[in-house]
């Protein structure tokens, strides 16, 4: 999915194999992690700057939410990130995306 954010800021446009793969996405995954921008940037030369940070966040929350898609942002340092992890996997039940059909 930020491959998919990002080839829409870039390259203005999304190829067809990205844009299926990411529709495909809902059904294979019941919950998707997202790391919130709250750790240090590393700004390198193939990065496009601290400001585009956060509007790539909002456009990964934005198409997370339009999808329909669960997700969990997890914050703080590593280790409030991984026991935030821990924590909501012990109590997500596997498959909830699956609708009951009968």
């Amino acid at each position: 999915m930020t491959t998919y954010v990002f080839a829409k800021d870039y390259l203005g446009r999304v190829g067809p194999v990205l844009t299926r793969q990411v529709a495909e996405a809902k059904k294979r995954y019941d919950l998707f992690f997202l790391c919130d921008t709250d750790i240090p940037y590393a700004d390198t030369w193939d990065r496009s700057g601290e400001p585009k940070r956060e509007d790539f966040q909002k456009q990964t929350l934005a198409d997370l939410m339009e999808r329909g898609i669960p997700f969990c942002r997890v914050s703080g340092t590593l280790e409030k990130r991984i026991a935030r992890v821990k924590n909501v996997l012990q109590q997500h039940r596997k498959y909830g995306n699956v609708p009951d059909v009968r």
